[in-house]
């Protein structure tokens, strides 16, 4: 009986209590899950000058980002550079990840998907030849 009695006792000021947090725990949660979509274009990067890229990647690219929506909309298309890295390729197909490049982006925003993430590139020799005119 004692302990109920401690519970008991303001009973209204501990029910007030208990419904405050819980609006603040809504109220907070809502803030976090924000989305975003951005369009982006992709840029082809560190193709070896005696290869040529035959297939046409992608022009854009669409980034899903997620974060407060203060911290979202802080974000500008040119603080993110999608690209295709084609470092050290030989020639033919190969598939490539699509990597984006942040710069200035705030914290707690984060790219939650990249569409497409995988993109199929062919590659070949260049050929260089001379002809009389």
């Amino acid at each position: 009986m004692k302990i109920f009695g401690k519970i008991a006792h303001n009973w209204h000021i501990k029910l007030l209590s208990v419904a405050l947090a819980g609006i603040l725990w809504v109220y907070v949660n809502s803030m976090q899950g924000k989305e975003r979509f951005l369009t982006i274009p992709v840029e082809v990067r560190n193709i070896s000058e005696n290869y040529i890229l035959t297939s046409e990647p992608p022009e854009f690219v669409q980034l899903v980002l997620r974060g407060r929506d203060e911290s979202l909309s802080l974000v500008n298309e040119g603080d993110l550079t999608a690209y295709i890295d084609l470092e050290m390729n030989s020639q033919g197909e190969t598939r490539k990840i699509v990597k984006v490049e942040r710069r200035g982006i705030p914290r707690g925003v984060s790219i939650k998907e990249i569409r497409p993430r995988l993109v199929d590139v062919q590659i070949e020799d260049a050929k260089k030849k001379m002809v009389k005119v």
